[in-house]
This record gives C-alpha cells, sequence and structure tokens, in this order.
C-alpha cells in the first residue's frame, strides 16, 4: 500500500506517455492478484484497482468509476471466500454469522455505501483531477501506514 502510495504520489509531479495496457489474460491475473490481497488485507478492491488503472494511464475519474464497479465483484468473491472457509470452521462462530460473514456488518457495509456512493460520485465529476489523485495518495498512505504499524 506504500508503494501504491508513493507511485501515487509520483505520478502527480510526473507526467508520462501512457503504458500499453495489458492483454486480456494479464488484466485477469493483476485482477486475481488485487482480489487475493485485497481480501487478505481486509481493504476494499479499489484501493489497488485505482492505482493500476491510473498506471496504464487510465483517467483518473474512469479509473475510479472502474474500480467501483470492479470493487463489487472483488467484494463478492472475497465475501464467497470467507463464507465458504468459515462454513468448514469446526468452532462456533457467533450468532447471524454465514461462515466469516457476520450479517449485521454486511448490512450496515452495504446500506452506508449504498447511501454515500452518490456522494463520492458527485465529488468525483466537480473536483480536478489532480486533487482527486491527492486525496486518493493520502488515502493508500493512511491505509499502509495503519497496516504497517499493526
Amino acid at each position: 500500500m506504500l508503494l501504491l502510495a508513493l507511485q501515487m504520489v509520483m505520478s502527480l509531479r510526473v507526467t508520462k506517455a501512457a503504458k500499453p495496457f495489458p492483454s486480456p489474460l494479464q488484466a485477469a491475473a493483476g485482477g486475481t492478484v488485487m482480489g487475493v490481497v485485497a481480501s487478505l488485507a481486509g481493504i476494499g478492491g479499489g484501493s489497488l484497482t485505482v492505482p493500476y488503472l491510473n498506471y496504464y494511464g487510465i483517467e483518473m475519474r474512469k479509473a475510479i468509476g472502474t474500480a467501483s464497479l470492479c470493487g463489487v465483484f472483488l467484494a463478492l468473491s472475497g465475501m464467497t471466500g470467507f463464507i465458504l472457509f468459515g462454513l468448514k470452521q469446526a468452532e462456533a462462530l457467533p450468532p447471524y454469522s454465514v461462515g466469516y460473514v457476520y450479517l449485521p456488518a454486511l448490512l450496515g457495509i452495504v446500506t452506508t455505501s449504498v447511501i454515500t456512493t452518490r456522494f463520492g460520485a458527485r465529488l468525483a465529476t466537480r473536483l480536478p483531477t489532480h486533487i482527486i489523485k491527492r486525496v486518493f495518495a493520502i488515502f493508500l498512505l493512511l491505509i499502509g501506514g495503519s497496516m504497517f504499524l499493526s
């Protein structure tokens, strides 16, 4: 996460030519790796997808929009994995759990996401790209620092 933040900060200052987008097989492999890392780290897939797309020259607003859509599939696949592995758990899990997924928390996260998505989309369309990049880089620094310290 810290390296991704550094890459985002560096791309704020240096304008590079867009790299050719990877082949569908390479993109699928990259998506798989990002999904696994996001699930294991307990972070949203967009934290990895936005810098990945931006690295290949995708404009920041489009990268955020694409990452939002990809995030739905990353979250569903991660949740499915936690459910399946949790069902094999020999010890009793808390009430209202399906595998390792705690349903009241899932409901809270989904509800909050649905409500706040509108505001995030509105901000992303109104803010200049360099401000969006700076905010996202700070976000990545905070997540990376938190992961590093724990």
